[in-house]
């Protein structure tokens, strides 16, 4: 059994929190997914070099296992890491400084580059609906239009606060096409794919960064792409094309 789990901070809120112990608060991050529910978000050591790079953070503070409520303690699961949400107040004296490199390996960081890739991937796909559809007449075409218009400029906004934080140097060239050939034959979607509908022949990941509907935050993503892993790279053959 775990004798402590760990929370990411700054150095300016750790001295508060040490002196007045942690609240559940609505993070940056989770304000930018239109959360508003308040948590303390925990996570297991071995996790840490994971959420620093999604999230920053130049402080971990460890908290006695000893001080959580296990029944109000939910754990979230994700491809690599996972976290904890806790709805408690967390006194001070159970709380301490972590020390530790906490940074992750060039594969890791490879590796949750391309995870968050696939995420881009379907954020290109919803984009292609939103822009398909939002002319359709009403009925069920017209509502996802109008569900992806609504969704997509946040969710960017959202992805985008994590994609400039990682590595993507960390990625060469024949694994990002070796990722992007399996997704493509597993029958994913990809940013490679063709927007396979009249008078296109734009890539779905071009769509974020040239379509009249794409926002400051999706050229952006656009623009973050074609730099880590120029044209060329991105263009790989597509094995799908989007007709949505």
């Amino acid at each position: 059994m775990r004798k402590y789990v760990y929370h990411l901070t700054t150095k300016e809120n750790a001295k508060r929190i040490l002196k007045e112990g942690l609240l559940p608060q609505c993070g940056e991050h989770s304000m930018l997914n239109g959360d508003t529910e308040k948590f303390i978000y925990l996570t297991d050591r071995k996790d840490i070099p994971y959420w620093k790079a999604i999230i920053g953070g130049d402080t971990i503070l460890r908290i006695d296992q000893s001080a959580i409520d296990e029944s109000k303690l939910e754990r979230w699961e994700y491809p690599q890491y996972a976290e904890y949400l806790y709805t408690e107040k967390i006194p001070a004296e159970a709380v301490s400084k972590a020390y530790g490199a906490f940074s992750l390996d060039r594969e890791k960081m490879a590796d949750l580059c391309l995870s968050y890739l696939d995420s881009v991937s379907n954020l290109c796909v919803r984009f292609a609906q939103w822009v398909t559809y939002e002319d359709a007449e009403p009925g069920p075409l017209k509502e996802r239009a109008d569900t992806r218009g609504r969704e997509v400029p946040l969710d960017a906004e959202s992805l985008l606060f994590i994609l400039k934080r990682l590595d993507f140097s960390a990625v060469d060239k024949k694994s990002l096409r070796r990722h992007l050939r399996e997704a493509g034959e597993d029958g994913e979607y990809t940013v490679c794919d063709r927007y396979d509908v009249p008078g296109s022949r734009m890539r779905l990941y071009e769509l974020l960064g040239k379509d009249s509907h794409a926002t400051p935050e999706t050229k952006e993503i656009y623009q973050l792409l074609v730099k880590a892993f120029g044209r060329r790279a991105v263009n790989y053959p597509p094995l799908n094309s989007c007709g949505v």
